[in-house]
């Protein structure tokens, strides 16, 4: 059984070389037989869609570290990662010379996310601790859930979060939903998935579905004709007045949310009135386009993806009703969980009717290989799924939406298209743009590629500018200052330094009160015309927090590396296991000492400043 001092601490830095933050928790185990095994089986009742984690996969420190303490670091990493965080290392069980609690857990974490996290580590020890309790065990579901929901940005960014870590670039929280890939110069911000180059202007036109198909249509791109309504009698004659079949939609709302199509008379186009009135007080109807349902994905002006969006439905075996076809559809992983590709199948008043149009209800057994349709919109929130469309794409299609996307002045648009066969010139078989998304949701089930394509783009090379830390130096021989001066003349223009005296950039002090070295580093690293950082500081200054980078080019100490102590989370004792290219280590260092050790250093950066290019 285990047992966590209720004292977390969170450390805002990177301790033993983790990649993120992490809280440190102070733990003791006592033995319980099969207390791994009851506490998988209450988290598979609550949370069954969490694969049970491998205790193995977690790294000890000191002792080999107890199968319950593994088992829980493992746990905590999965329900982060079923709430959308993944970590390259679960976390961290250490040794420390503390009769009570002789164990450190090392607990990574988001530091946006923090605190949710803590409530969901802490809930997962009450769980621990008695496995059999049901609301315990509802609590941690609860809890997966609070930090699932705290997740900024939308279902995006768990993904490029992800991705990120597996192209080893570095991540930084900026403010609310704005994440910051790469570094300094090298750095690129991205809000879901506006970029830094979405301009406010094309999103706004974009959002409003009449303006922008006007400006469309300006440039000579198909967009079927519409008109706003105010009422649902308004939206019945507008509908007369367009012909054929319609759609009734929001006309500033991204999604597919509260939009109705394919509308056949004139109950069914009050009825979507009323839903799209639920969801804002502009409400439009449009001439429905016959075809499929494809969204098209440009990015820098080229198209780099293409779906078919698959309306909702089920395809009959001759021996289920539909009922049980839907049922056994909802079943599957990819539509059961709170964040999976896929939405489930729902057998509402839409669906009722479709199925009344082909003859069928929900206790009748269609014939085998029969598709039957729930919903006439494909979109994947209506409980359509995509497939690939890219191969046989054709080229007429391809510039149409490249045109739309610069009519809109987009950096990266998904552009929702209606044809009939994406493989034929829309020129020759018709075809329409219905709405234009500037923020478009990427999704993982056909699109996960697109994530890392995305950030490579993005952000040039490594995303990484040389940095140097300095821990201890003596503090006459300003030994950070004297660097940054290096570097400068070297030609490195735009040197950050952070020290005792506070933030500056290029030899000009902006923060004279920042002086803690995490600040210091997220000040600067924001700067997109930072070049190199040099960290100038004291033991003192990071214990207890961890080295703020997560990687860094050169190490220097003033001091040789004191012994280890066990569970110690003091600087030298972590910073070993953290990321460096280059560990330098003083023997007393003296001012008079200091400048060969600074000529060094410099002559590693500049080289690395020349090796990361432009």
């Amino acid at each position: 059984m285990l047992f966590i001092s209720p004292q977390a601490r969170f450390l805002p830095g990177h301790a033993r070389g983790l990649a993120q933050p992490s809280w440190a928790l102070a733990a003791r185990v006592a033995e319980a037989p099969k207390a791994e095994q009851r506490l998988a089986e209450a988290l598979a009742h609550v949370l069954p869609e969490v694969a049970q984690p491998a205790p193995a996969e977690v790294q000890s420190e000191g002792g080999g570290g107890p199968l319950p303490l593994r088992a829980f670091v493992a746990w905590v990493a999965a329900l982060h990662a079923a709430a959308g965080l993944s970590f390259v290392r679960p976390g961290l069980v250490l040794e420390q010379p503390d009769h009570t609690h002789p164990f450190l857990l090392l607990l990574p974490t988001w530091a946006p996310l923090a605190p949710a996290s803590l409530r969901l580590i802490l809930a997962l020890h009450k769980l621990a601790l008695a496995p059999t309790d049901a609301a315990s065990a509802r609590d941690v579901a609860r809890r997966v859930q609070e930090l699932r929901d705290a997740m900024p940005g939308g279902s995006n960014v768990p993904h490029l979060l992800r991705h990120a870590q597996a192209l080893n670039l570095p991540v930084l929280p900026v403010q609310g939903s704005v994440i910051q890939f790469g570094q300094g110069r090298r750095s690129h911000w991205l809000d879901s998935t506006f970029t830094e180059h979405t301009s406010r202007l094309s999103a706004q036109l974009a959002r409003d579905k009449v303006r922008a198909a006007q400006v469309l249509r300006q440039q000579g791109l198909p967009v079927p004709p519409h008109r706003r309504v105010s009422s649902a009698d308004q939206a019945v004659q507008v509908a007369r007045e367009l012909g054929g079949h319609v759609v009734v939609k929001p006309a500033d709302r991204d999604g597919g949310v509260g939009v109705r199509s394919d509308l056949r008379n004139e109950d069914e186009v009050r009825e979507a009135f009323l839903v799209a009135a639920q969801h804002t007080r502009h409400v439009i109807v449009e001439r429905h386009l016959v075809g499929r349902d494809y969204r098209l994905v440009v990015f820098q002006g080229e198209l780099i993806w293409a779906i078919e969006r698959v309306p909702a439905g089920v395809t009959g075996n001759g021996r289920e009703t539909v009922q049980v076809l839907v049922e056994r559809a909802n079943a599957d992983p990819l539509r059961s969980g709170p964040r999976t590709p896929l939405k489930p199948l729902r057998l509402d008043a839409e669906a009722l009717g479709l199925l009344a149009e082909q003859g069928l209800g929900v206790d009748s057994v269609p014939a085998d290989g029969r598709q039957v349709r729930l919903h006439r919109a494909a979109n994947v929130a209506a409980g359509g799924w995509p497939k690939p469309a890219l191969e046989g794409l054709h080229p007429d299609n391809r510039r149409l939406a490249e045109d739309c996307a610069a009519a809109l002045r987009l950096d990266l648009a998904g552009i929702d298209f209606i044809c009939p066969d994406i493989t034929q010139s829309w020129q020759v078989v018709g075809g329409g743009i219905c709405e234009v998304n500037a923020q478009p949701n990427i999704g993982v089930l056909t699109a996960d590629h697109l994530f890392p394509l995305l950030l490579r783009r993005l952000v040039p090379g490594t995303g990484r500018v040389p940095i140097a830390v300095l821990v201890g130096m003596p503090s006459q021989a300003r030994a950070g200052a004297l660097l940054a001066a290096r570097l400068q003349q070297a030609g490195v223009l735009r040197v950050g330094l952070g020290d005792a005296l506070g933030i500056h950039l290029a030899g000009r002090v902006i923060q004279p009160s920042v002086t803690a070295p995490g600040q210091q580093c997220h000040a600067l690293l924001q700067r997109q015309d930072l070049d190199a950082l040099v960290i100038d500081t004291t033991e003192h200054a990071v214990a207890g927090t961890g080295l703020p980078l997560d990687q860094v080019d050169v190490l220097l100490t003033g001091q040789p590396w004191p012994s280890a102590a066990p569970g110690s989370l003091g600087p030298l004792h972590m910073l070993p296991s953290c990321s460096t290219h280059l560990v330098l280590q003083g023997s007393g260092a003296t001012g008079a000492s200091v400048p060969s050790m600074i000529e060094q250093v410099a002559a590693l950066l500049i080289e690395r400043h020349h090796r990361l290019g432009p």
